[in-house]
């Protein structure tokens, strides 16, 4: 699903500015309509699924979920320090683009090589990324690494072709760390709470991170100017770089599944 996501994302990248000229900002409305409506005749060739389970199903809190493996909640909360620079980002780097100078068809084209390169990058984690909680942990080390780099060379740039070319990190930095921490919640939560596990992932990756991204992000874009809002990324990532590394260190080679 998420290879399918990455290149429906590219695509429409690359064709939202031409739609855009052609159809005109108040007309998005019919293309928006026509779009769902095909996406819900779609659905309804789609088989019904039955989840099958040797456990018994409980209802359980979100809070009793997160601290039913300790690795999971540590997991969670470090997970927070790389999401929230990162949806700053999402949320302000076209209007880094502009502010340097660039068109709307460079922003689009950042958004495309950003998404479109995604697509191997989670073909070869499904391939090769062995599913123990060390390694992946291990990985999680390197990709918010590279994250910590990303955002140095962000508050560096000076010029919009810049970002493009450090947007191209966008595809095993995010690409690696969802599909790293989706596999990793599958190991660390119990069958029959997994999907309230990934809730908890989703929600912590893309709702809290997307609230302070958008109070705080905003704040520190008008008040302290993009380079110090990347630097201040920089940094924040660095201290998730260093909590998952003593992560790992703490974590036995051998885990046991739950």
């Amino acid at each position: 699903m998420s290879v399918w996501g990455s290149l429906g994302w590219a695509v429409t990248a690359v064709l939202a500015g031409p739609i855009l000229s052609w159809m005109g900002l108040l007309n998005l409305w019919i293309l928006y309509a026509a779009m769902m409506v095909v996406s819900l005749l779609f659905t309804i060739k789609l088989p019904k699924g039955r989840v099958v389970s040797d456990q018994p199903v409980e209802r359980q809190s979100y809070w009793k979920v997160m601290v039913s493996s300790k690795l999971f909640f540590v997991f969670v909360l470090l997970g927070i320090l790389i999401s929230v620079p990162n949806s700053i980002n999402q949320t302000f780097v076209s209007l880094y683009i502009a502010n340097l100078g660039g068109s709307h068809a460079l922003i689009g084209w950042s958004v495309f090589l950003a998404s479109v390169f995604e697509i191997p990058v989670f073909l070869l984690f499904d391939k090769y990324l062995k599913k123990s909680p060390k390694m992946m942990i291990g990985c999680l080390v390197i990709v918010s690494g590279l994250y910590v780099l990303r955002w140095f060379l962000m508050s560096e740039a000076t010029s919009a072709l810049h970002i493009i070319l450090i947007q191209t990190m966008h595809c095993i930095t995010f690409g690696g760390y969802y599909y790293i921490g989706t596999s990793l919640t599958a190991l660390l939560i119990p069958s029959q709470h997994r999907a309230t596990g990934q809730a908890i992932y989703a929600l912590t990756w893309g709702g809290i991170s997307g609230i302070v991204a958008g109070i705080a992000g905003g704040w520190m874009f008008d008040f302290l100017g993009p380079q110090t809002l990347y630097l201040i990324n920089t940094y924040i990532a660095l201290t998730g770089v260093i909590g998952f590394f003593v992560m790992w260190l703490k974590v036995p080679k051998r885990v046991a599944f739950v």
